[in-house]
């Protein structure tokens, strides 16, 4: 059963018409060809109808016969339906698709599961919330992935810190391959967080000489307003790799105003923890 076919049939149980049915999250004329299949609906969309009409989600999706469905083109809606709501940041979405593909038969499920967590992980901004069997499961799909997407992207700039720095190394240096002429905004952000993680890994593990192709990458990254924060922590970074190689005064002013600029823009706790790095890893 599709989803426009199980959204009439709900519909229907009801003793809705489309336009009652829809309330104002869709117009009645489009909702009709949803339901004939013609038309998609968003995830959000259907869920705001969902919760509007007092739908489990839950039941809802354990209702669709995804074990039927992943061979074709329904496969292709799921995938659809978790990118649209991590684009959308909707963890509340992104946790009922999981709930429904938890009771599903779907013969990849494990590999759907872990791709949930990993959204929501990303969409959370807390790569705490996979396990160390998950993390390892990410770092190969994008090791082995001929098609690195922005998720993939944005979630290993957050786990850098957790593995091991050769192998950071050798992803980072890939992904700033394929992403470093993109122009959009939130890649642009998530290559200078990866570069940057890496770039600290390298300070704390003195390995100061796997830092400069990080450097130059970032660098090449054009700044717009929205990427100051970023940008100040690079001037941190390359002026204390400047001042391991030339002990000069000039880099350890560049790095301190760099700190400080921190605690200008609001964050006076965050500029405290990199006082307290750049305090232990500055002379080595």
């Amino acid at each position: 059963m599709s989803i426009g076919e199980l959204l009439r049939q709900y519909r229907m149980e009801q003793g809705k018409t489309q336009k009652e049915w829809t309330g104002t999250t869709v117009s009645p004329s489009y909702y009709s060809k949803v339901e004939k299949d013609v038309h998609r609906i968003t995830v959000v969309d259907l869920l705001e109808i969902l919760r509007a009409n007092d739908v489990n989600p839950l039941d809802f999706f354990s209702r669709l016969n995804w074990a039927d469905q992943v061979k074709d083109s329904q496969s292709r809606e799921l995938a659809r339906s978790i990118n649209e709501a991590y684009y959308q940041n909707d963890e509340a979405s992104l946790q009922s698709i999981r709930a429904s593909v938890e009771r599903s038969k779907l013969t990849n499920k494990e590999q759907q599961l872990l791709l949930l967590d990993e959204t929501i992980a990303a969409v959370k901004d807390d790569p705490e919330l996979l396990d160390q069997d998950q993390l390892q499961k990410v770092k190969e799909e994008i090791f082995n992935s001929d098609h690195i997407n922005e998720r993939q992207l944005r979630l290993f700039a957050n786990l850098v810190p957790y593995y091991d720095l050769d192998g950071n190394l050798v992803i980072g240096r890939r992904l700033l391959e394929i992403f470093c002429h993109d122009s959009k905004v939130s890649i642009k952000e998530a290559l200078l967080a990866m570069s940057e993680n890496i770039i600290i890994k390298c300070i704390e593990q003195n390995r100061y000489a796997d830092t400069s192709f990080f450097i130059q990458a970032a660098d090449a990254i054009t700044i717009v307003p929205t990427l100051f924060f970023y940008k100040n922590g690079l001037i941190l970074l390359e002026n204390m790799v400047a001042y391991h190689d030339d002990q000069r005064s000039e880099y350890l002013a560049k790095c301190q105003l760099a700190i400080n600029n921190f605690t200008l823009l609001g964050l006076p706790k965050f500029g405290a923890e990199v006082q307290k790095f750049f305090d232990k890893y500055k002379v080595q």
